[in-house]
């Protein structure tokens, strides 16, 4: 059975380069789609097909099959078993694939292919559309999820005995989302925004939050009122952000840091030259 990551996201995301990093770190197969569109682009030219006559275009597309490997840590596309990844990057294949990505059936010609590694390969693709046209089965399995010491223990098929049951049926349960960059505190006091704000993240599968912190002199005095404060009011987790804007604070690192305070913003301008 493959193993098979989708990763979807507007454009200039970052898709392409988490995808690229999670297929190294697991070595699996990364499908380049655009490289797809390219190798089915330069089928077309070989076979002299006119980019403007879609049915010229979606006959040819019933010739090709396109796979992708990769040796020695290079991605390598194979279409119709030759290895054409050195002739796909030319301006010319370029102005095809862009010419005939648009049709219809060179698009579920595609899919199909991409569907085809995913049976057979571990793989990870990236695009607007991967979950919903390509993977659409990705992420939804009927499965329970077993909690032990506040951390997933087992996803399993079966219905296991616990202290506490929590009926999800028919709800979707994912993984709790990071917001890193958030500021609590500007318009209203800090304790009374970070119970409202943190009660609206959960709501919407933020479990944890990044929050700045900016005032003069030391940041020691804070810390105690902070760790109660979230403690008491706040219904996520909390990632604090000290920003360093004086010398003082710079050389109280070390202090914050043996108080589990480890992130800080640094401000590249009017900054003391110590640091």
């Amino acid at each position: 059975m493959s193993f098979n990551v989708a990763i979807d996201g507007p454009a200039g995301a970052g898709k392409s380069t988490v995808a690229k990093a999670v297929a190294a770190k697991r070595n699996f197969i990364y499908v380049d789609t655009g490289a797809m569109y390219r190798t089915m682009a330069l089928y077309f030219l070989r076979k002299g097909v006119d980019k403007n006559d879609e049915a010229a275009v979606n006959k040819a597309c019933m010739e090709v099959s396109i796979s992708i490997a990769y040796e020695n840590g290079a991605q390598q596309v194979f279409l119709n078993g030759e290895n054409v990844s050195g002739l796909i990057r030319t301006e010319e294949v370029g102005n095809m694939a862009s010419a005939t990505s648009g049709y219809l059936f060179v698009r579920e010609k595609l899919v199909e292919l991409q569907k085809e590694m995913a049976r057979k390969s571990d793989v990870v693709m990236d695009g607007r559309d991967i979950g919903t046209c390509v993977l659409p089965e990705m992420g939804c399995l009927p499965l329970n999820v077993c909690v032990r010491g506040g951390k997933i223990a087992a996803l399993t098929a079966e219905v296991p005995r616990g202290r506490r049951v929590i009926d999800a049926s028919g709800l979707y349960v994912l993984p709790g989302i990071i917001d890193p960059h958030t500021h609590l505190g500007l318009a209203v006091p800090f304790g009374q925004e970070l119970e409202s704000e943190t009660r609206s993240a959960i709501l919407g599968g933020v479990t944890t939050i990044g929050t700045y912190f900016n005032q003069p002199g030391s940041y020691l005095p804070v810390i105690d009122r902070l760790r109660r404060e979230v403690s008491q009011l706040s219904r996520v987790d909390m990632i604090p952000h000290f920003s360093l804007r004086e010398q003082q604070q710079i050389d109280e690192l070390p202090l914050y840091s043996r108080q589990g305070m480890n992130s800080f913003k640094v401000y590249m301008c009017g900054v003391p030259k110590k640091l």
